[in-house]
């Protein structure tokens, strides 16, 4: 995590991690003196089942009526609750379907207008920390999951059961990074879907403040925990909205272009542009309070703008402030990689995002940490999804197994407090991160 300072040199970085999640995320990485260079690694995270051969296998084996063994049917069970993820690469995990609650709402807004929006969660008592994340590849991902969820429905017999709906509309959580590593860390993830997502920079605050309220009823959801998490494209949005709502932590995309639909002057030495821009920023900006941390990438063609309109007011006004600075960017819009040779010339290609593996996984990392410091609820490992020994996989989530053991250290306490002890050795003291 970078704490940002301004000199008299202009800004300057501090490599300093806030806090150690060994369990979670293992020791840091040791800092080499020497400069290795390595093949990048980039990935698309929006896959289809067809890209799956072995689940292809169990559908034909399916729908042609053939027993399936106890190991098949369990990975087929995983893959119809849309937790399957085709394609290996070393930032996201295997999410065990099972340990996930899904639920999709037309939530009803001040104004009366009707916003959808799904809701994913660790499928145990909470509360959890949570992130609204608002990101356009939740787009594809939605597009993608419905065509997925209908591939499925058609291969399977017709006296089946259909598989659960939700999981493949809201697929982001789980097969997009910034989702995925939220998720998989017990951080309960709200998205808008549809519209909610096209129009979310039209939606008025009180629209967007009345649909927060509405989740921070939610048990387990803690108010305390909640945090906004944006892409570069709605980083306006983010800064209006967490200027006037209390979230815990902001973590923002560094945009590429100017927000609040402004543009930038060509040179800079152009005072009386520059200082409009800065009241127009500074307007908005004076009320965003809360903890921010800033992605960047040394490729922004709009860093040095960013500096002297984003970074510098808030350092003056003394916000606390966090920076990551990356050597690429989080990802690139693209095409997939390969296909049929054979294909038509005019079949448009298929647009996918593609991210650099560098960069998502330390934009990720330093998310978690993020929400560690600043959070009230502690951040929890989900099961991964096995894949060989299937047998690592289990009926009950891990989290409901520490469920029970928290309601029988309950059970315990009332115990002794019916019989005349406080019970103060057995209370919960929490995570404190104030030092």
């Amino acid at each position: 995590m970078l704490m940002v300072s301004l000199g008299e040199q202009g800004l300057e970085a501090r490599e300093d991690l806030i806090l150690s999640l060994k369990e979670v995320l293992g020791e840091p990485p040791v800092k080499s003196s020497n400069f290795k260079i390595k093949p990048r690694e980039t990935f698309f995270s929006v896959v289809k089942s067809a890209d799956n051969p072995e689940m292809e296998k169990l559908l034909q084996k399916q729908q042609i009526g053939m027993f399936l063994t106890e190991d098949e049917q369990v990975l087929m069970d995983e893959y119809t609750l849309g937790g399957n993820v085709s394609g290996a690469n070393s930032v996201m995990r295997r999410i065990y379907p099972p340990v996930l609650s899904w639920s999709e709402t037309n939530v009803k807004a001040a104004s009366g207008n009707r916003y959808p929006f799904i809701y994913c969660t660790p499928n145990a008592s909470g509360p959890f920390p949570t992130a609204l994340v608002l990101d356009p590849e939740i787009a594809q991902q939605f597009v993608a999951g419905l065509e997925e969820y209908n591939q499925v429905v058609r291969r399977m017999p017709v006296e089946a059961d259909p598989p659960w709906e939700e999981p493949y509309r809201g697929r982001y959580i789980t097969h997009s990074p910034i989702g995925n590593q939220l998720m998989c860390h017990g951080v309960s993830v709200i998205i808008p879907i549809r519209d909610s997502l096209e129009k979310a920079n039209e939606i008025a605050l009180e629209d967007w403040k009345s649909i927060l309220e509405y989740y921070s009823k939610k048990k387990q959801l803690d108010p305390q925990s909640l945090f906004l998490v944006a892409t570069k494209e709605f980083a306006g949005l983010a800064i209006r909205l967490a200027s006037s709502y209390p979230f815990i932590g902001l973590m923002l995309e560094e945009p590429e272009e100017g927000i609040f639909e402004t543009r930038f002057p060509q040179d800079q030495g152009d005072a009386v542009k520059m200082m409009a821009l800065q009241e127009t920023y500074e307007a908005t900006l004076k009320d965003l309070e809360c903890p921010t941390l800033i992605f960047r990438h040394k490729q922004n063609p709009a860093l040095n703008m960013n500096d002297a309109l984003i970074l510098k007011p808030l350092m003056g006004w003394k916000r606390p402030l966090f920076m990551s600075l990356t050597d690429y960017p989080l990802r690139r819009l693209g095409t997939q990689e390969g296909g049929d040779s054979e294909a038509s010339e005019n079949q448009e290609p298929d647009p996918r995002f593609s991210y650099d593996a560098d960069s998502a996984k330390k934009i990720t990392q330093r998310m978690l940490y993020f929400i560690q410091q600043n959070g009230k609820s502690a951040l929890n490992l989900l099961p991964e999804e096995s894949t060989e020994p299937r047998s690592r996989n289990q009926s009950d989530s891990l989290l409901k197994q520490f469920d029970q053991m928290t309601r029988r250290l309950t059970d315990l306490t009332e115990q002794y407090a019916d019989g005349g002890n406080t019970g103060d050795e057995f209370g919960d003291s929490g995570n404190n991160f104030e030092n």
